[in-house]
């Protein structure tokens, strides 16, 4: 059995094709989910109820979109709606939980900080019911580390398939990567260029600290799942680039 799957940050579905300034078109992501053929789409940055997003439900307008079951995972509540991550898949989603991750008490880092959360879902995949984690870790250090800290807790106890996916803002060569591969396959190891990278989809009008781009989106998987055939698509749908691949079980 095979699943195509993808990782996408979302913006809030702004769409970079529209310049100069990115404008809501959620209508972008819904293409290109439904362009790649996928069967489940992890998403960040997703609204609900927001102004800038029309009070939309994204989740719910991606899932309609594309004919999936959708579920959206509040980390923060900015009056007057909500902001997270989420899900969208075509098998039935039979279980949802939203684990929080701590705030941390460090914040002295001259960074941008925001509560994050875990998005768990148990995903009906034909003979092979499955723990997705869809997360999205913080730019300072400390928020990272109470991420990483978290899934770290979270998944020494799962003995389920397991995939987990999301916009970690690390490198593949940074050391919390490191911990996680520890403990979970990389699909990014079947990556044709390894030097690709997911941020940003367009330099003309996004700004990035590295000049060459970066590598931020992942999907990993446990001994479950053979990944095969990765990449990431270069599409303007949204700041970041989806990330993409197959599974085999």
């Amino acid at each position: 059995m095979e699943l195509k799957i993808m990782s996408y940050n979302i913006a809030g579905g702004r769409d970079y094709n529209i310049l100069p300034k990115a404008k809501y078109n959620p209508q972008a992501v819904i293409d290109v989910i439904k362009g790649e053929q996928v069967v489940l789409c992890g998403l960040n940055e997703v609204d609900n109820g927001l102004p800038r997003s029309n009070c939309d439900d994204l989740a719910h307008v991606i899932g309609q979109g594309v004919g999936f079951e959708d579920f959206f995972a509040k980390a923060v509540h900015w009056h007057p709606g909500d902001y997270g991550n989420g899900l969208v898949s075509k098998y039935h989603i039979l279980r949802k939980e939203v684990i929080p991750i701590e705030d941390p008490l460090d914040r002295r880092q001259q960074e941008y900080y925001e509560p994050r959360c875990v998005l768990k879902a148990v995903v009906d995949f034909p003979g092979m019911p499955t723990d997705v984690y869809v997360t999205h870790f913080g730019l300072p250090r400390s928020e990272q580390t109470s991420a990483l800290a978290t899934l770290l807790n979270i998944l020494k106890d799962d003995t389920n398939p397991i995939i987990l996916m999301g916009d970690l803002n690390i490198t593949p060569n940074d050391p919390y990567i490191g911990a996680l591969k520890s403990i979970l396959h990389d699909t990014f190891d079947e990556c044709e260029n390894q030097n690709d990278i997911s941020f940003p989809s367009d330099f003309e009008t996004i700004k990035c600290s590295n000049p060459n781009g970066v590598k931020i989106d992942y999907i990993f998987v446990n001994e479950a799942f053979k990944a095969k055939n990765t990449y990431i698509k270069h599409v303007r749908a949204s700041d970041h680039c989806p990330y993409i691949t197959t599974l085999e079980y």
